[in-house]
């Protein structure tokens, strides 16, 4: 499976012109896209599964209840989250957006397709969280609404 990883690793790497991407010996690649946002790639060789995660941003010391309310706003369900998860790190404080995918069932085209979507919604989610309050309306923004309505 860490060969097949390799391989999917090589096709970012060649289409995103970073060089070649490999798994360390902890099965592990990082890599900086658009050189602001930090991107792990691990593979649990023992469960099947590939996580990409990435910490984006640190929540604000102001508001934090609010805050945490619309990190779970959007993680209901995966749908402001596109089927990913978004979390607190407790090593680091930082608020982490997570995805994880069977390797052996993407090729390089799928994998990098699935690495583009990934990158796609933690900017949107980066974007969404650090807005500003609403200058046109005083009001707070709230972070992404969810699509389920009640």
């Amino acid at each position: 499976m860490r060969d097949h990883v390799n391989g999917l690793l090589r096709e970012i790497g060649h289409a995103g012109a970073t060089g070649p991407l490999t798994l360390d010996e902890k099965n592990v690649c990082s890599l900086l896209v658009d050189d602001e946002l930090e991107c792990n790639i691990e593979l649990d060789g023992d469960q099947g599964w590939l996580y990409v995660f990435s910490p984006f941003m640190r929540p604000p010391t102001n508001d934090l209840v609010d805050f945490l309310a619309n990190l779970l706003r959007a993680n209901l369900f995966g749908l402001d989250t596109d089927g990913g998860h978004l979390g607190l790190c407790d090593r680091t404080g930082l608020v982490v957006y997570s995805r994880r995918y069977k390797p052996d069932t993407l090729d390089g085209v799928a994998f990098r397709q699935a690495f583009d979507a990934f990158v796609a919604t933690v900017q949107d989610l980066k974007a969404t969280f650090a807005s500003p309050p609403d200058s046109a309306t005083g009001d707070e923004v709230s972070g992404p609404q969810s699509g389920i309505r009640v």
